[in-house]
């Protein structure tokens, strides 16, 4: 009985001491995504041109949407060359 008792501590112990640093490498780890992962939707933001979509009405006057998304395509082509 008491050798029984002890195995299970013994086997509770070992668990523990594989299951503790492996359990704080995941928390850091998972601290450490969250953070790039702000920073990086920070500098999303930050760095987004404002390119808005034209409005959907121009469709009554075809050259003037036409117009207007080409002038909006060349932002975008500007956006992404830089």
């Amino acid at each position: 009985m008491m050798d029984s008792i002890i195995i299970i501590i013994e086997l509770i112990g070992v668990w523990l001491l594989f299951a503790a640093p492996l359990l704080q490498a995941t928390l850091e780890l998972h601290e450490e995504t969250s953070s790039w992962e702000t920073i990086k939707n920070k500098h999303r933001a930050l760095h987004q041109p404002n390119i808005k979509k034209s409005y959907f009405l121009w469709w009554l006057m075809p050259p003037l949407k036409i117009f207007f998304e080409k002038r909006r395509i060349r932002k975008i082509k500007k956006y992404i060359q830089m």
